[in-house]
């Protein structure tokens, strides 16, 4: 996941991510060799921002679910869209105006820093 990557290079603890997968809060319900070609015009149609293909896997898993949210540090999903036009749900740290517990806190919720070398 590019979250665990994103929070380990920042000195965070990922191992909470993978207890909210376990509780069924955060699922990843895509099988690359079935929606190949959904990441590969994605990432043509945003080739100037330009889009990972971990970030277009993460908008077409939003284009299958409907109702979810994605959880991302990368502000490039305020730009991005689903079925070509539709707004995608995100929960960011920053995000002031959803009002999301996230937004009061520096720190991820549920999410540690990772104690410094040495300590």
């Amino acid at each position: 996941m590019e979250a665990a990557f994103v929070l380990a290079r920042d000195g965070f603890d990922a191992d909470e991510l993978f207890a909210l997968a376990e509780a069924g809060v955060i699922r990843v319900g895509l099988r690359f060799e079935d929606e190949r070609v959904s990441p590969r015009e994605l990432m043509a149609r945003y080739r100037d921002v330009p889009m990972s293909l971990a970030d277009a896997t993460l908008v077409r898993l939003a284009e299958l679910n409907d109702e979810s949210r994605v959880f991302t540090l990368d502000a490039d999903f305020r730009i991005y869209r689903r079925h070509r036009n539709k707004i995608i749900p995100v929960l960011m740290p920053d995000d002031q105006a959803s009002g999301s517990h996230l937004a009061e806190s520096p720190v991820p919720y549920g999410v540690r820093r990772r104690p410094a070398k040495g300590s």
